[in-house]
């Protein structure tokens, strides 16, 4: 480290580190010019998209979730190869480029020149990592492809958008040939150059292709015969019937030129492409000790591990339970003191829509009875009298938060029902004033809130806090407990006037304006007659009396000993608060779970569809603030990583 110190600040500093980029830049173009990494970086993109072809008989979405297993496996089959390939590919171009160089002497002749091994070693590894760059963009290419080739066994697959893109990958190789034969070009470096350039514009040319026209181009079976000029986007038609002179006009989200790609995939690629910046750092520095084999089954090693270290050290290290129906806590307070304490917090499972709560659970042990509610601002509070022990069953907790529960549950759903409503009946229900973000300042609330005021002071009072510091958060409480009660009422409200109309509503008759021709009469009462289908099927889910699902709880312990009894073993267990050693474990050994997200990203909420084809299953959004936080993660472990990697450099003998 002293060395490194020394090199830091010696006078050659800014020439060194001139040759950084030129040490990357060969480094790059060496990996690039071998055929396995063409080959790997060819075959990848074309199997993630020919596992998009076959129907899984996943049998689409569900009542109460759009989770469509065919597109579900394709775009988790598409992930894992792309991943797979990276890492292979990892691997071997760290152990190509920095093990063979030092085999061979290559990388004791460059390190005769005022050259540092510090400055070898980070050159070596960004020209790697561009080279992994690239390879995965052509793999993010057959991600993309994959998404929106994806069907189910009621749809059809994409031929016409296949050849396409073997098409262009054809050219690619062709025109990397002809370069080399007719003006002695390398062939494997161009080829990448042009498989990049082909495969960007291929995924152009195929989003440009509406995929039903394109299916009735090439298979006329579905009755329905079309030409090539009417499988693109800008076309008006979408073929004909046989025999038929009139073509059938083409639906608006036919011509929508990204339909189908599922963008939310950008956020996923581009954490597998930090886990290989993480494992090419591991492979840089087995490579400057091992040949490439040892180094091959170390990185595999520390993927395998990687892989199950949620399993393995994930559990112990973050603590917790889980409480399932006939199942109960057991709590003791810390030194059997009595008074008010925060035992665990409680997060509810096994329901994807409200799998975000978060609750707190109290214990008051004292003679006297809580005064305060016992259920307010996420806060559980249970009396346990002088009782050394409190047992708190699944039951209770299942009882003192249905209602809440449900009603979480039901906020997509309500939000739906008003905007369907609204669509219905637009002259009954205009934009309210509680819906502004001005409803703060109205009369209604303020009279709401000086009602809470005495209280939120006693609250205050009793939690030992500033009450100018908590009144900004009960406000926020209070405005969103007021627009929850809002929503409900509006919802009731249209609920009782479509029953009032409901005749008119199922013909489709309800308030047609006069002077609309009979075309566009028709079209008005079939688009009111299938609102009022929608709304009905909102209406039905929103008053399900229980929650679709298992639910269960999940705790983790805050103070004093939280124990657990479970069904399966039959025996009652102390729950753990997390170890410290596993959690230091956790954070040192790279968890690729960080990164694959794939089965982690709760589907967008197009459940809310009535039709099964209307469902549009997109693989969900993992919020940019996550990705930025694991690119800091990157670089810190990739820092430690290559810290390593030069102190197994730096007293290596080059001979």
């Amino acid at each position: 480290m002293k060395r490194v110190l020394r090199m830091l600040r010696g006078p050659d500093l800014a020439k060194q580190m001139r040759q950084i980029p030129i040490i990357a830049y060969n480094a790059f173009m060496e990996l690039v010019r071998q055929p396995v990494f063409l080959l790997l970086f060819t075959l990848a993109p074309i199997l993630c998209v020919f596992l998009a072809l076959p129907s899984y008989f996943g049998f689409g979405g569900t009542a109460t979730g759009p989770m469509n297993y065919d597109l579900e496996m394709a775009k988790d089959g598409a992930l894992t190869v792309a991943f797979l390939a990276g890492l292979a590919a990892a691997v071997l171009c760290a152990t190509s480029s920095i093990s063979r160089e030092i085999e061979t002497g290559t990388a004791l002749a460059v390190l005769s020149k005022p050259v540092g091994r510090i400055h070898f070693l980070v050159g070596k590894y960004l020209g790697i990592i561009g080279a992994l760059t690239v390879g995965s963009y052509l793999n993010f290419i057959g991600v993309l492809l994959a998404s929106r080739m994806a069907h189910d066994a009621y749809t059809d697959y994409d031929i016409v958008g296949t050849l396409t893109l073997l098409i262009f990958i054809f050219l690619a190789y062709l025109a990397g040939g002809l370069v080399n034969y007719f003006l002695q070009k390398p062939f494997v470096p161009n080829t990448v150059l042009y498989l990049v350039v082909a495969m960007t514009i291929g995924f152009l040319v195929i989003c440009a292709q509406d995929k039903t026209t394109a299916f009735y181009y090439v298979d006329s079976g579905a009755g329905i015969e079309a030409n090539f000029s009417e499988i693109w986007k800008w076309s008006p038609t979408g073929g004909t019937y046989p025999g038929a002179e009139e073509r059938l006009p083409k639906l608006a989200e036919d011509r929508n030129y990204w339909q189908d790609v599922d963008f939310g995939m950008i956020q996923l690629v581009l954490l597998l492409v930090f886990a290989l910046w993480i494992l090419a750092a591991v492979a840089v520095a087995c490579s400057t000790r091992l040949s490439w084999m040892p180094t091959m089954m170390i990185c595999t090693a520390v993927f395998l591990v990687g892989m199950m270290s949620d399993y393995v050290l994930g559990t112990a290290a973050e603590g917790g339970g889980l409480i399932r129906p006939g199942e109960y806590v057991e709590y003791r307070p810390p030194g059997a003191k009595l008074g008010l304490h925060d035992a665990f917090e409680l997060e509810p499972r096994g329901i994807r829509r409200i799998s975000k709560l978060k609750y707190s659970v109290r214990v008051n042990f004292s003679a006297t009875k809580f005064e305060g509610e016992l259920f307010e601002d996420n806060i559980i509070t249970v009396d346990a009298g002088k009782e050394p022990v409190k047992k708190i069953d699944y039951d209770y907790l299942h009882d003192l938060l249905i209602d809440e529960l449900k009603e979480h549950w039901n906020r997509p759903l309500n939000s739906a029902l008003i905007t369907v409503g609204r669509e219905l009946m637009p002259a009954a229900f205009p934009p309210a004033e509680w819906e502004t973000p001005a409803f703060v300042q109205t009369e209604e609330f303020q009279k709401r809130k000086l009602a809470k005021m005495t209280a939120w002071q006693a609250k205050a009072g009793r939690e030992g806090r500033d009450f100018s510091e908590l009144e900004p958060e009960l406000t926020r409480n209070l405005v969103a407990a007021i627009r929850l009660e809002k929503e409900q009422e509006m919802v009731k409200e249209m609920m009782l006037a479509m029953d009032d109309n409901s005749g008119k509503l199922e013909l489709g008759e309800l308030g047609l304006a006069e002077g609309l021709s009979k075309e566009a009469r028709e079209q008005r009462k079939e688009l009111q007659k299938k609102q009022f289908k929608q709304f009905q099927y909102l209406r039905a889910q929103a008053q399900m009396e229980t929650l679709p699902g298992q639910l269960a709880f999940w705790i983790r312990p805050q103070t004093g000993n939280v124990s657990k009894w479970d069904n399966g073993k039959g025996a009652i267990h102390r729950v753990s608060e997390g170890s410290k050693v596993a959690k230091i474990l956790y954070v040192l050994l790279p968890n690729w779970q960080l990164f694959w997200l794939s089965d982690a990203v709760s589907p967008e909420e197009d459940e809310l569809k009535v039709f099964r084809q209307e469902m549009k299953y997109q693989k969900g959004q993992v919020p940019w603030k996550y990705v930025f936080t694991s690119f800091f993660y990157v670089i810190l472990y990739v820092c430690l990583t290559l810290s390593v990697a030069l102190w197994l450099f730096e007293n290596r003998e080059l001979n």
